[in-house]
């Protein structure tokens, strides 16, 4: 083929034409990919070194982000997507906001849920039964990072029916995982201000039990809820506080709001009614470590007068620091059955 000057400098505008379609091309699916990750935000932030030596491999700053700021925006994102799934009653899309091996803990079920597949079975008899039509409201009072995966986060809910008639209230206290920038919840404390205790009707209802744990780190879990009840009994709340490290949660639901700082916990424990005569008993059902120096548990607890009347029972759900001198409490859960 007879090649011309013509014919030279149209085949390179060509090029170059098409050199910068795919550019932009390329531009265009990147920010199309950056906007539908939407909250799926990015666990790390990064930086390149641009002065790098031509040849070298370019140098990344992999510090996570874990100020309370993000895991305040991070939770912000959760509660408004997962109160949308709620408010449509679909089961199947609430439960995608919990981890595969999460484990729920409310005081509307006398035992715990295991799985997202069993947390999905729970929600869809919640949904048919007393929360039909129902929306649910969360407020964050406190969120941070316990480690670069690991979110905790406290506040309150409250659940309404489709006239506005407020059907449940209280306080909640859990961990989340963080997996692809995406928030899933690890586990899940929720339970009913119980302020006066137990209601009537649901310490009617005899009270379920599960086997008591007996797997890896039972020796830890042990410890940790004997020391608790040890100290109870004993009439000690200085002991009690001493088991939270400096910055603990308590998200009980006889105190109605959440405590935070161990000083906090205390004082709200000096200031508490004498329970003459009140026995508490607890034992666990779970416990897994979460991270180095982390780790989650749940069970169980009673509260008994002389001679043997049960006054309260129900469920409790806690975040642990793990230490040389066995377990911390980051948080604490617990509340009365109040599924009755």
């Amino acid at each position: 083929m007879h090649v011309t000057a013509r014919n030279v400098l149209v085949e390179g505008t060509l090029w170059v034409a098409r050199t910068v379609l795919v550019a932009r091309t390329v531009l265009v699916t990147a920010v199309l990919l950056g906007a539908m990750q939407g909250c799926q935000e990015s666990a790390y932030n990064t930086s390149v070194n641009d002065e790098a030596p031509p040849g070298s491999a370019p140098v990344v700053d992999a510090s996570p982000d874990l100020s309370s700021a993000r895991a305040e925006r991070l939770l912000a994102d959760f509660t408004e997507s997962f109160e949308v799934a709620w408010a449509l009653g679909d089961a199947a899309a609430v439960a995608q906001f919990y981890a595969d091996d999460a484990v729920r803990v409310v005081s509307s079920q006398q035992l715990p849920s295991y799985g997202r597949g069993a947390i999905q079975a729970a929600l869809a008899t919640s949904f048919a039964g007393n929360t039909t039509g129902s929306k649910i409201t969360t407020v964050t009072q406190i969120a941070k990072f316990l480690s670069a995966d690991i979110v905790m986060g406290s506040g309150t809910y409250h659940v309404k029916d489709p006239s506005g008639q407020t059907i449940e209230s209280g306080l909640w206290s859990n961990a989340w995982r963080l997996e692809n920038g995406a928030l899933r919840m690890l586990l899940e404390s929720a339970n009913d201000r119980a302020v006066d205790g137990m209601d009537e009707a649901s310490l009617s209802v005899a009270q379920a039990e599960a086997a008591q744990y007996d797997g890896a780190g039972a020796d830890l879990l042990d410890r940790g809820v004997a020391a608790y009840v040890e100290d109870t009994n004993a009439g000690k709340p200085g002991g009690v506080a001493g088991l939270f490290v400096e910055d603990g949660v308590q998200a009980v639901a006889g105190n109605g709001r959440i405590i935070e700082g161990r000083t906090n916990i205390l004082a709200a424990m000096l200031l508490a009614p004498v329970s003459d005569g009140i026995t508490l008993s607890a034992w666990g059902y779970g416990y897994r470590q979460v991270g180095d120096d982390l780790a989650i548990g749940w069970g169980a607890y009673r509260r008994t007068a002389q001679p043997g009347e049960i006054q309260e029972y129900g469920l409790w759900a806690n975040i642990w620091r793990v230490t040389g001198e066995g377990l911390r409490l980051i948080s604490e859960g617990a509340g009365p059955y109040s599924g009755g």
